[in-house]
């Protein structure tokens, strides 16, 4: 009989043990469940746009890659997986989404990387961003976004690039067959005229 008893209480004890587990399992579940949903995603985009000198062909730029950039002010900011986004020619773009877990105010600079090219006058603006995140009375998480260009209390809605195509300098103009110029019948001008005096001073002389 005491060996039954001895056995029971194993059993309850058993049975409490995996009950304690089973609501453990359970609230760590509703805790990670809780916390992956109290995070909010930003995607920021950009725009680049290409402009060209007058008489250029409208396709230059539109194979070459331009990079674009955003640093966190503060080494606690969240940040994107990879922090450049690359543009081919004239287009759109997005930087891969930051998730944001906590309240609070997280500023960025975005900025374009593209090397210089002395074909290329490149835009060299800095895009100030702030990030505002609060807590709602749901207590889910919600932001709001602005930017501004560096040095100016102006809002930005779009972070826009614009990068100016100015053609190859030091390249003389090739005077083609049938050019306007009229070098030859200056020439010719020049040389009857010539002719033309030395005929007057001949006839003097006599």
């Amino acid at each position: 009989m005491e060996k039954v008893n001895r056995n029971k209480r194993k059993n309850r004890k058993i049975f409490f043990a995996f009950c304690i587990l089973l609501l453990s399992v359970i609230c760590m579940g509703g805790l990670r469940t809780e916390a992956e949903e109290n995070k909010i995603p930003l995607n920021l985009e950009i725009e680049n746009d290409i402009g060209l000198k007058a008489g250029t062909d409208k396709n230059i730029g539109q194979d070459i890659p331009f990079v674009f950039e955003i640093i966190p002010e503060e080494a606690k900011n969240p940040v994107p997986p990879t922090r450049e986004v690359k543009i081919i020619g004239a287009g759109k773009a997005a930087f891969k989404t930051i998730y944001f877990t906590t309240p609070g105010n997280y500023k960025y600079i975005i900025r374009q990387k593209t090397e210089g090219n002395k074909n290329w006058n490149l835009d060299n603006r800095e895009y100030r961003v702030n990030v505002s995140v609060k807590k709602a009375e749901n207590n889910r998480l919600s932001l709001s976004v602005w930017g501004f260009i560096k040095g100016s209390d102006e809002k930005a809605d779009v972070f826009r690039f614009e990068n100016f195509y100015r053609g190859k300098t030091g390249t003389p103009h090739p005077i083609k067959t049938g050019d306007e110029s009229h070098a030859e019948p200056a020439i010719l001008v020049l040389l009857g005229a010539g002719a033309v005096i030395t005929c007057i001073i001949a006839k003097r002389k006599h």
